[in-house]
């Protein structure tokens, strides 16, 4: 027998309350102190579901829809590009915005060899905000970032996003073949500094691809194909 139209609601109403105490052991729901109605979007329903704001979740929506095929193998992910020595010192601050969490790191030594125990630290502030699981991030975008933080004599580098599991990309509705899922891309924003000249002077260094956000408030940089475009 199927239930009527009229007692619909309340079953699924009763089904999801039953329901409540696992998803929130499983995903730490919250509501973040959002209106009832922002809660009722995608956004808010990402933002309760992984304990993030609205805002972070609709960063984490925004971007890269047009990431290009050849970047993927029939067998697998290219490899990542061999890191090139750009214009940053080899000292790193970052920032992770969801959490508050800061490092600075001295990576590269003047003689040019990298250091294990700093990459580990960036490979750690970068991990999925999800299942804090972390991968080995090319340093190839350790130099990005670091160039980046020099050129406008940043005191660091807020990241909204760096990778991201499967899961988390697939729950938050990222491209099916995100840079993100290989550690590739960062999403950034730099205290003081506008979207548009972060967004162009990423493009100036020709290491990869560069969303330009202005509405979100932040740019993604990776380093894949190079290729602009505008959320």
């Amino acid at each position: 027998m199927r239930p009527s139209k009229h007692l619909l609601p309340l079953l699924i109403t009763a089904i999801l309350t039953a329901a409540y105490p696992v998803m929130a052991e499983n995903f730490d729901w919250v509501n973040n102190g959002l209106p009832s109605a922002a809660a009722n979007t995608r956004a808010g329903q990402i933002a309760q579901k992984f304990g993030i704001t609205a805002k972070e979740a609709d960063d984490i929506m925004a971007d890269e829809a047009e990431i290009p095929s050849s970047v993927f193998q029939k067998r697998g992910p290219a490899m990542p590009p061999k890191p090139v020595r750009l214009g940053g010192d080899g000292t790193l601050t970052l920032i992770r915005a969801n959490t508050l969490e800061k490092i600075t790191v001295r990576y590269r030594s003047e003689d040019g060899k990298y250091n294990k125990a700093a990459l580990a630290q960036i490979n750690n502030i970068l991990r999925c905000r999800l299942t804090n699981q972390e991968i080995p991030v090319p340093i190839s975008l350790v130099e990005v970032l670091d160039d980046i933080e020099d050129h406008f004599a940043a005191q660091g580098v807020n990241i909204l996003s760096g990778y991201r599991s499967p899961r988390l990309n697939g729950s938050v509705g990222g491209a099916k073949k995100s840079l993100h899922m290989l550690g590739w891309a960062a999403d950034i924003t730099i205290a003081g500094i506008k979207t548009r000249p972060l967004a162009d002077y990423a493009k100036s260094l020709k290491k990869g691809g560069v969303g330009f956000y202005p509405k979100n408030g932040f740019v993604h940089v990776d380093v894949g194909n190079i290729r602009y475009w505008n959320g």
